[in-house]
């Protein structure tokens, strides 16, 4: 990947430079002809394929690279952003995502466990920059449920296997709102997620409006009380553009993983005081919701809410100052890679990766100075190298997923398999880590035979 990256950094200089030379050597070339008044194509070939000069030979050579390099240019980019799976990689890529959203995945679509993308940036090793992620509508009006029947026309259809067996009713938020005196938390649902069709600056735009948290846990308890059942059919609309169904009350959250700068993913463990949150598990790396300070304030929606909200992730679950944030956090690496359904809990999230400017070891002794040891302690460095067995860890019956280089078992959050997923993706490319992928899912079966 460095070399993809570095090669469509310089592409446009290094062709200006074989072409500048080239033009030049060529009129040298064509300048030292004799003896004739009219210039010929044969004589300027002759003079160009005139190897005996010194002329002649830079001649060919610059020429010769300018066609090599734009070839080696052209086969490196279709190789590195493809997106066609092969089938062995579909069948495992099905294998390791939830049968609650399995059957609901469209073309393009990646998922592994207990999630799925709605949207992918187009080249997936470069992701969108915090300028290009656009909050394009804000819609400040508080959600309100549907009246039953407007409800079942909108989720439903004539299909009888699409019609589906529980909506969610203005009647019985009504009802059930009489039990709340006061007004929820704040909270922020994504309503639309599209792409522009701008080749040169592609952008990632989303339209959110406000929500409280008595809407979004009537949602979430819902399908927790029958999670298998109503998340299969309501994962058949969770898609992005005009013929997607209209999103449910939820709580947009940024997940955020941290990369240091000896390349090893920071994994958290997640407290077992937070009993709403899979406690006991390790997260990739953090995850923070979305809050109103961070794109929008005096009527105007911010620029680059985005770094609003990375800073204020930092802050708040890391306690950083701006001064440590500015020396640990290399800001300007931050990348969105894509949008993301968690069909564990019906939510909506943007998966991001981000860069520290200091080691892992460096990171954690940061922590220890700074944090609670116990917390400090529940930090773990992560290899690229591992991800693939963890991913294919995933639905392994009675077994716990392990950490080999430390001999230490966890378990982990359900949206982390996916984000592992994503950034191994980021790190190599579909075309390397789909082959990754495949290699270690070939040792691990000859394994158990």
């Amino acid at each position: 990947m460095r070399l993809y990256s570095w090669v469509k950094k310089y592409k446009s200089t290094l062709n200006g430079v074989l072409i500048t030379a080239f033009s030049s050597l060529l009129i040298n070339s064509i300048s030292g002809i004799r003896d004739s008044i009219v210039l010929t194509p044969k004589l300027v070939l002759m003079a160009i394929l005139d190897f005996s000069s010194l002329h002649g030979f830079l001649t060919w050579l610059s020429f010769s690279l300018i066609i090599y390099f734009n070839a080696f240019s052209l086969i490196l980019d279709l190789v590195t952003k493809r997106k066609s799976y092969s089938e062995d990689f579909s069948k495992i890529m099905k294998e390791h995502t939830s049968s609650r959203i399995s059957s609901t995945l469209g073309k393009g679509c990646l998922s592994w466990g207990e999630g799925k993308t709605l949207i992918v940036a187009n080249e997936i090793i470069f992701g969108w920059e915090a300028a290009n992620v656009v909050v394009y509508e804000y819609n400040d009006k508080k959600y309100s449920f549907l009246p039953h029947d407007e409800s079942r026309r909108r989720y439903g259809s004539e299909d009888s296997s699409d019609i589906k067996s529980y909506y969610f009713s203005k009647e019985e938020w009504e009802c059930e709102g009489n039990k709340r005196r006061k007004e929820g938390t704040p909270r922020f649902m994504l309503s639309q997620a599209m792409i522009n069709f701008n080749k040169n600056k592609r952008s990632l735009i989303l339209d959110l409006r406000r929500t409280d948290w008595n809407q979004t846990s009537f949602v979430w308890k819902k399908f927790l009380q029958s999670p298998d059942e109503l998340m299969i059919q309501y994962s058949k609309g969770i898609s992005n553009g005009t013929g997607a169904e209209p999103y449910l009350p939820s709580s947009l959250c940024l997940h955020l993983v941290v990369e240091t700068s000896d390349s090893k993913i920071v994994l958290s463990h997640i407290s077992n005081k937070k009993s709403k949150d899979y406690p006991g598990t390790y997260a990739v790396t953090l995850g923070e919701q979305l809050e109103l300070e961070d794109f929008y304030e005096k009527g105007e929606i911010k620029d680059s809410f985005c770094i609003n909200w990375l800073r204020r992730a930092f802050r708040e679950e890391y306690n950083m100052t701006k001064e440590e944030y500015a020396l640990m956090i290399n800001e300007e690496s931050f990348r969105v890679l894509s949008v993301d359904f968690e069909a564990d809990r019906y939510n909506f999230a943007l998966c991001s990766i981000v860069k520290s400017k200091c080691s892992f070891d460096d990171f954690k002794a940061y922590f220890e100075r700074k944090l609670d040891k116990n917390e400090a302690d529940g930090l773990y460095p992560l290899s690229y190298e591992e991800i693939p067995s963890i991913l294919l860890s995933y639905k392994q019956k009675g077994k716990n997923d392990e950490l080999s280089r430390e001999k230490m078992e966890c378990q982990f959050h359900p949206s982390s398999y996916l984000r592992l997923f994503l950034v191994f993706l980021h790190k190599y490319g579909y075309a390397d880590g789909e082959r990754k992928i495949i290699e270690e899912s070939k040792r691990e079966g000859k394994k158990e035979k």
